[in-house]
């Protein structure tokens, strides 16, 4: 795919396009900074002013100093692209930076690290929580193709979409996954593809259009199972 470049300074279009960037992108941050805890910005907060009266005192310590300098980091990734995964060393500093808060109260510590430490928990808990029986439904429908006893443990399998579902449903079936074939050549192109990576059997989700030139193999359910047709290819 071609990709057009962009100068955020070469016009006034491209430059409030910058702007809006920025501001989904600081949405963004937020809300990330919020998923690991409701306290993430008031204690970013503090530390600032901690920082803050501790510079203006020439009382700062090191530990200070360099949380809030390594935090501040990130920051300019809403300038380009925001993703949670790139935030987890700020998740980390937030720890140490609730316990460097905590530790400057004289009265209700324990009350305190209480709050902190069950804001820390309340969205993993509560995504465990929510997630817990996902991906059940392909677990059962590997069993009942494994009930079938027609496909053996070590076959390469490819598929026409459902990427990740058809990542686990390999799995359960203890077999490898190849991906698609590419999807913008010829079926007798895709075909050739298959064989050449000797794909033992292509898995059809949800009714998709299955390319012709496969349905002279067995399809091993028999329409007997829906949203699903799985087409053995051969036996290498």
């Amino acid at each position: 795919m071609k990709v057009v470049s962009w100068n955020p300074v070469g016009s006034w279009k491209y430059f409030g396009y910058l702007l809006y960037k920025i501001k989904i992108n600081s949405i963004l941050f937020v809300q990330f900074l919020n998923s690991f805890s409701y306290l993430s910005i008031p204690l970013i907060s503090i530390l600032s002013f901690i920082s803050f009266k501790e510079f203006k005192e020439k009382k700062y310590s090191d530990v200070t100093i360099l949380s809030l300098i390594t935090i501040m980091m990130f920051f300019p990734l809403v300038f380009v692209w925001v993703d949670g995964r790139y935030l987890e060393p700020i998740y980390f500093l937030l720890i140490l930076v609730g316990g460097l808060v905590i530790t400057r109260f004289r009265t209700y510590k324990k009350a305190a690290l209480t709050i902190f430490t069950i804001s820390v928990l309340i969205n993993p808990v509560t995504y465990l929580i929510g997630n817990l029986n996902i991906g059940e439904s392909v677990y059962i429908l590997a069993n009942r193709i494994r009930a079938l006893n027609k496909i053996e443990g070590g076959s390469k399998i490819a598929s026409n979409n459902d990427y990740f579902g058809s990542i686990y449903f390999t799995f359960y079936l203890n077999g490898q996954y190849f991906g698609y074939p590419n999807g913008k050549s010829s079926e007798a192109e895709q075909l050739k593809e298959l064989k050449a990576n000797q794909i033992n059997y292509y898995i059809a989700w949800d009714n998709a259009k299955v390319p012709d030139i496969l349905r002279k193999y067995n399809e091993i359910t028999n329409g007997d199972i829906s949203n699903i047709k799985i087409y053995k290819l051969k036996s290498y």
